[in-house]
């Protein structure tokens, strides 16, 4: 049985879960965001939970050597409107907080400056909207003198706690802005 547990689960401390997970963001919508993506991965998990536990039950419940003969019937309508009520329930609950956070991230009145963000695979543009500049940011190691960030994404080179964080062309902000 303890093949299925994840190894996650094995960990004793609580700092080796959460670097599996988003860091919390600095801005008051950026901790919204950690926040609903973590209730949401707690719903999935909750669902995962109950499907694997039904599952595992069966298994052992309804086992030919316990003699168990398979139904008969081929249409239950109880059973269609529940396997399509839950999920409709279960989407409605997710997406109400997450459509209310996306309009207020894409609520920009009363903004001292306006920066279009748009994060790829291994970089960052950055568009600063009033101003007509835009620029690309790439993700570096943190040490470019001693190895590079490829030898780090590959596993070549050690990462630190900095790892993805340091990039090429850093974002600025005006100080009280």
């Amino acid at each position: 049985m303890l093949l299925f547990v994840s190894p996650f689960l094995l960990a004793t401390d609580l700092d080796t879960l959460s670097r599996e997970n988003m860091r919390p963001g600095v801005t008051e919508i950026s901790r919204s965001v950690y926040d609903l993506h973590n209730f949401v991965i707690y719903i999935c998990i909750g669902i995962a939970v109950v499907v694997y536990g039904v599952l595992i039950y069966s298994i052992f419940k309804y086992r030919r050597s316990q003699g168990a003969q398979a139904a008969s019937f081929s249409h239950s309508m109880k059973a269609e409107v529940v396997w399509t009520l839950i999920p409709i329930v279960l989407l409605v609950i997710m997406g109400i907080p997450a459509v209310n956070l996306l309009a207020k991230m894409y609520d920009t009145k009363g903004s001292e400056i306006d920066i279009l963000v748009n994060g790829y695979q291994w970089k960052w543009s950055y568009e600063y909207l009033d101003e007509g500049i835009s620029f690309f940011s790439t993700i570096t190691s943190d040490k470019p003198d001693q190895y590079s960030f490829e030898e780090q994404k590959t596993n070549q080179a050690p990462k630190d706690v900095n790892y993805l964080l340091n990039v090429d062309n850093p974002l600025v902000i005006p100080v009280d802005t």
